[in-house]
């Protein structure tokens, strides 16, 4: 009896101090907890607004701060380091979804036809598909979400590699996010550089290097065109965001993708609803905690005036 007590106790300790310490729960970001969420997206709901992109919308589109405006609470589908075009071309194929896709882009990644940012979303839609077919596949997920949500040292900090680091280093392992079960993450401002991990998700951070070059914008302009006409002929839609960049960030993304080249052309070949930071006022005063991803508070601002800008678009 006391050997099954004392690793129930150090565990219940161990939880206790890292509490203490200002540590929260964080589920593990995969192709499974994706799916859950893909999973979720609501079918034949022309109310329903999923979230499409990489981190930089990750964590720029605060979850609950888009409910409070709207009342519906979107569905996070963005991909770290990753195009949304693959995620964009599966909703158009799937006729049950009739709501708006908000759609990110950042136009290297955007654009980019480099395997690094279009593997992984193929990927975790494969997975999705798969876990569709298994009859336990998302109650196993979600069994093990429910343990992740309330366990903070099975969080990525505390995984083998971040707690070597720290312990070399003599130190706390450093969180630079909150990462939810729905997939909302929030930067923490205190704790995010240029070198973090989030950095190396986004333009430059690593890889193949197929992102040094200027991406062909055509035949990514053609697939999602023919993938936002088949979304609209059924009655969903599309709305394009560009989310705030600044420093050597926005330096290298003006290099490569010039706006005139790349995010004019897009709008206007789409015809859809476009936010651009640099277009409104209330935006452009924005700044990323690494030049490319919004700390909480003003990730916040930049939801709420968007879900605001969106919610008029049908009024």
């Amino acid at each position: 009896m006391l050997a099954l007590a004392l690793p129930a106790l150090l565990a219940a300790g161990t939880e206790a101090v890292l509490r203490a310490r200002g540590y929260a729960p964080e589920p593990m970001e995969e192709g499974r907890l994706w799916a859950l969420a893909r999973e979720a997206v609501r079918p034949h709901d022309p109310g329903e607004v999923v979230v499409l992109g990489s981190s930089r919308i990750q964590c720029g589109l605060q979850l609950d701060a888009w409910s409070e405006v709207t009342g519906r609470k979107p569905v996070q589908l963005a991909i770290y380091g990753s195009s949304p075009v693959p995620v964009l071309e599966d909703l158009a194929t799937d006729e049950s979804f009739t709501g708006t896709a908000i759609v990110e882009v950042t136009a290297p990644i955007f654009f980019s036809q480099s395997s690094r940012r279009l593997e992984r979303p193929r990927r975790w839609i494969a997975q999705w598909r798969e876990m569709r077919q298994s009859l336990f596949g998302f109650a196993e997920r979600r069994l093990e979400l429910a343990f992740e949500e309330r366990a903070v040292f099975l969080g990525r900090a505390f995984d083998l590699p971040n707690l070597a680091a720290a312990l070399a280093e003599g130190r706390w392992p450093v969180v630079s996010h909150r990462f939810r079960g729905d997939r909302n993450r929030t930067v923490i401002p205190d704790h995010i550089t240029e070198a973090s991990d989030l950095a190396a998700f986004e333009p430059g951070g690593g890889g193949d290097g197929a992102d040094r070059a200027p991406p062909d914008a055509g035949p990514v302009i053609e697939r999602v065109t023919a993938a936002v006409e088949r979304l609209e002929k059924r009655g969903g839609r599309a709305v394009l965001v560009a989310l705030p960049a600044r420093g050597s960030v926005a330096l290298e993304e003006r290099r490569l993708t010039p706006r005139s080249r790349y995010w004019d052309v897009l709008v206007s070949a789409l015809d859809v609803p476009a936010i651009h930071w640099e277009d409104e006022p209330e935006l452009r005063e924005l700044r990323p905690a690494d030049s490319m991803h919004l700390p909480g508070e003003q990730a916040e601002l930049w939801t709420r005036s968007v879900a605001r800008m969106v919610r008029d678009l049908g009024s």
